[in-house]
């Protein structure tokens, strides 16, 4: 018997800024949404992307326990 799926992932695009934020909103695909918008504080942004905000990210949702 297959493995179940433990993680799931999707892309999503700058969608709005705010002054702490950047919202996002999951790319269009034939599946529906998986979460639909992120919320991502911009320090935590700038830490992964050398400082230059990301026009588009990838979020998993991963089963630990």
């Amino acid at each position: 018997m297959p493995d179940p799926t433990t993680k799931l992932s999707s892309v999503f695009e700058t969608e709005k800024a705010t002054s702490n934020t950047i919202r996002f909103k999951e790319q269009e695909t034939e599946a529906p949404p998986l979460m639909g918008l992120v919320y991502v504080q911009k320090w935590a942004l700038r830490k992964l992307n050398g400082g230059q905000m990301p026009a588009k990210i990838r979020v998993t949702v991963e089963v630990v326990s």
